[in-house]
C-alpha cells in the first residue's frame, strides 16, 4: 500500500513528517522486503517511516528460541537481567563502531531487553493451572537489582555528561521496567479495575486488536489528510492545523486500520492457525 501511495500520490516532499519516508529507492524497497532495512541509515525510515521497527520485530523472532531457552534455564528474572546486559552491550558496541545503524531507528539490540520483559510478564502474570507460584529468590533479586543499579548509574552519567539529555534506549529500559511492574501488580493495586471503569473492556479489546494495523497505516493516512484537507484550507493558526490534522487523521486512520484488520490481518491469523494446527 505504501509503495502504491508513494508512486501515485505521496512521492513529493511537502515539508511534513512524511518527508522522512522519502526518497524511495530500489535499495529501500529490497531491504524492506527482506526486513533488514533498519540496518542501513539510508533505508531505515524510508517507504513509511514507522516501518523501521518492523525489521527489529522480525529479527527478534529469530532470537525468540534463545530468549525462551534463557527463560527456562535461568528463570524470568535472572534471564531478564542477563539479556538486558547483553542487549545494551551490543547496542553500545554498535554505537561505538558505527556498525549496524546504532540510531534509535536502527538495529536496536536493546530491544532484546524489552522483548525479554514481555516474555517475563507473560510467564509471571499468567501461571499455568496447578502451577505453584514461587517466591522471588535472593539471587533473582540481586540480579535484577544489579542491572537496575547499573542502568540507573548509566542514566545518571548521561544526565551529567549531556546536561540532562539521556539517550532514548536507556530511558526505554526504565519505561519497559515500569510497564512490567504495572502488568504484574496492577491488578493487586486496583489499577486494572480503574482502567475498566474509565474505558469499557469492549473498546479496549477493539483498540488492542487493531493496534498493529493502526501502527502500519497511520503515517500515510495523516499525510493524505494534510494534502486533501488541512493544507487546502490555509488555516492561519498552527494550533488549528494540528487539531484538525489529529482529529481527521485519527478518524481516517482508525477506519483504514479496521479495514486492514478485517481484510488482511485477521485472515492471516486464521490461515496461520490452520497450517500450524496439529
Amino acid at each position: 500500500m505504501s509503495v502504491l501511495l508513494l508512486h501515485f500520490w505521496l512521492g513529493t516532499p511537502t515539508g511534513t513528517h512524511w518527508d522522512y519516508s522519502l526518497p524511495v529507492t530500489e535499495g529501500s524497497v529490497i531491504t524492506h522486503l527482506l526486513l533488514i532495512h533498519n540496518w542501513w541509515p539510508q533505508y531505515a525510515i524510508t517507504l513509511n517511516h514507522p516501518y523501521w521497527s518492523i525489521g527489529v520485530e522480525y529479527q527478534l523472532y529469530f532470537l525468540f528460541p534463545v530468549l525462551l531457552w534463557f527463560q527456562n534455564r535461568l528463570g524470568p528474572w535472572k534471564s531478564l537481567a542477563l539479556v538486558t546486559a547483553v542487549g545494551y552491550l551490543f547496542w553500545r558496541l554498535s554505537f561505538t563502531t558505527h556498525v549496524g545503524n546504532p540510531s534509535v531507528f536502527g538495529s536496536s539490540p536493546y530491544y532484546w531487553a524489552l522483548f525479554s520483559m514481555g516474555i517475563s510478564a507473560a510467564r509471571l502474570g499468567t501461571p499455568q493451572p496447578g502451577h505453584i507460584a514461587r517466591e522471588v529468590s535472593l539471587l533473582d533479586k540481586l540480579a535484577v537489582g544489579l542491572i537496575v543499579l547499573m542502568m540507573g548509574l548509566w542514566w545518571g552519567v548521561e544526565c551529567m555528561r549531556y546536561h540532562g539529555h539521556v539517550a532514548d534506549p536507556i530511558t526505554s529500559f526504565f519505561v519497559g521496567l515500569i510497564t512490567l511492574l504495572v502488568l504484574l501488580y496492577g491488578r493487586q493495586i486496583g489499577l486494572f479495575a480503574l482502567v475498566s471503569k474509565l474505558w469499557p473492556r469492549r473498546f479496549l479489546r477493539f483498540a488492542g486488536e487493531r493496534s498493529f494495523s493502526l501502527y502500519l497505516v497511520h503515517a500515510p493516512m495523516l499525510q493524505i489528510v494534510w494534502l486533501l484537507l488541512v493544507h487546502p484550507l490555509h488555516l492561519h493558526s498552527a494550533g488549528e492545523q494540528v487539531l484538525l490534522e489529529m482529529l481527521a487523521g485519527s478518524l481516517l486512520s482508525l477506519l483504514i486500520a479496521d479495514l486492514f484488520y478485517r481484510c488482511i490481518e485477521q485472515p492471516s491469523h486464521e490461515w496461520s492457525r490452520r497450517i500450524t494446527r496439529p
